[in-house]
């Protein structure tokens, strides 16, 4: 996934994905032929192109790509190329997920570990909500 703002139209393939957003909605969204140049990666991939995800760059389940879990040399901000020739002072924020196994389990002990959901979780546990 890329953000779209960075995708020179040219890159564009004319193909469209459909992408579940964590709400349940299904939005359409172009699909590019880029490169990219990262420590985890490097190739021509296909990317989902969105106006506002979380970071620039997110590669995940790319077959050929390196596990970030294994040591090497510390990540950093890459730029793409069009970035780079822009001399834009804004670097690209790169997040690279490994394909997570985890259970419904696993999930309700994260969540209820994690110090931003507490405050939702108390909240609902006072409603009486029997799920929680």
């Amino acid at each position: 996934m890329v953000r779209r703002s960075l995708i020179p139209d040219e890159k564009l393939t004319g193909m469209e994905e459909r992408c579940i957003i964590i709400d349940g909605t299904v939005r359409r969204t172009p699909v590019a032929k880029i490169e990219v140049e990262t420590p985890y990666f490097s190739g021509t991939v296909l990317a989902v192109c969105m106006k506002s995800p979380l970071y620039d760059l997110i590669i995940k389940n790319v077959q050929g790509a390196m596990d970030p879990q294994t040591p090497q040399q510390e990540a950093q901000a890459v730029q793409t190329r069009s970035q780079t020739k822009a001399q834009s002072s804004r670097g690209l924020t790169l997040l690279i997920s490994p394909f997570i196994d985890l259970g419904s389990e696993d999930i309700a002990t994260l969540q209820n570990e994690n110090e931003t959901l507490r405050r939702a979780l108390e909240a609902a546990k006072q409603k009486g909500d029997s799920q929680f």
